[in-house]
């Protein structure tokens, strides 16, 4: 792998704080430099295989997964979110706190389809805290991730467009029967002056079609174990392999091109694949590692690093300390 060669290593659910708080980030602490994103992790990572829409089109690619009739005009994304009623406001505090089980969140989805849905209408479970709303009818939402508003009152909230009222309408009716199931069908309830609730997002105006996209970048390496993510790259023709299966390979990668590393959703394995980084700092495998997070984009800078390591040895030396 050549000196110019960066590797950059995704993580979709921490902050920088979060990331800086794992011991293997230690010994970097003093040659980071870092910046706030432009926007988030996602635009980062488009502008890195050089897709130019910029952002992730997730409600297609939950759409992918299931075998969604090809009459259905419209279909969004639908998360669950947790928010705090206080007599300030309605506060949103996202996921961490759903408790559901597996078995709730299929009983929540049927019972939707059940009692809401009409007849060209129907929801989909992708996993607990991912869900997919499908209508045979072309309705209009270009809404972002329920993420941009996490910590933000969300008190008078309503979605835009000439859809609108449906949106909230159907919003809190889910709110409503998740309630209902929740004082009368024994699902895991949540504290008092806590409430779940559902976001609907996406672009519903968005009809590309990823295979026609041409990407200013090529021969990227992706290693990701996100199935979205991995469709998404394949869709755009880009090698995209589990890292703990294959993180091999990029010891045998001969490019000059950026290496793109995502880790699970869950970043179950952060410190292993931190270590791997520093490792290949150490064996000068390239020349910048980068760490893309929630808030900020994190450079170690080959440089800096090797300059860093020579001052403690000469300081060391002089029996001074680092």
């Amino acid at each position: 792998m050549s000196s110019e060669s960066t590797l950059s290593f995704f993580f979709p659910d921490y902050t920088s704080q979060q990331l800086l708080s794992n011991e293997a980030m230690v010994e970097f602490k003093d040659i980071l430099s870092a910046r706030a994103l432009i926007n988030d992790w996602q635009y980062e990572f488009c502008q890195q295989i050089g897709f130019s829409e910029n952002i992730i089109p997730w409600d297609r690619l939950r759409a992918n997964q299931f075998n969604i009739d090809k009459k259905i005009n419209t279909v969004v994304c639908c998360d669950p979110v947790m928010m705090q009623m206080t007599h300030r406001g309605a506060y949103l505090w996202g996921q961490q706190q759903l408790n559901f089980t597996k078995d709730e969140v299929i009983k929540i989805i049927a019972q939707i389809n059940q009692k809401l849905m009409g007849d060209d209408e129907c929801f989909y479970l992708l996993d607990n805290n991912k869900w997919l709303y499908s209508n045979k009818k072309e309705l209009y939402l270009n809404q972002t991730s329920f993420e941009e508003y996490i910590g933000k009152d969300r008190f008078g909230f309503s979605y835009d467009g000439k859809n609108g009222v449906f949106w909230d309408k159907l919003a809190t009716e889910i709110q409503m029967l998740i309630k209902q199931m929740m004082d009368y069908q024994g699902l895991s309830s949540c504290a008092a002056e806590m409430i779940v609730n559902v976001h609907f997002w996406g672009d519903t105006s968005n009809k590309l079609n990823l295979r026609e996209q041409k990407l200013s970048r090529k021969n990227l390496l992706v290693f990701c174990s996100d199935p979205l993510l991995d469709d998404f790259c394949q869709q755009l023709g880009l090698s995209c392999e589990d890292f703990m299966k294959h993180h091999y390979k990029i010891n045998a990668q001969e490019n000059n091109n950026t290496l793109l590393i995502l880790t699970e959703k869950e970043c179950s394995n952060e410190n292993l694949i931190i270590k791997y980084a520093i490792a290949q700092a150490k064996k000068n495998k390239v020349k910048n590692i980068q760490f893309i997070c929630q808030d900020k984009l994190m450079v170690i800078n080959q440089t800096n690093y090797l300059y860093t390591k020579i001052k403690h040895l000469v300081l060391m030396l002089l029996g001074k300390n680092s």
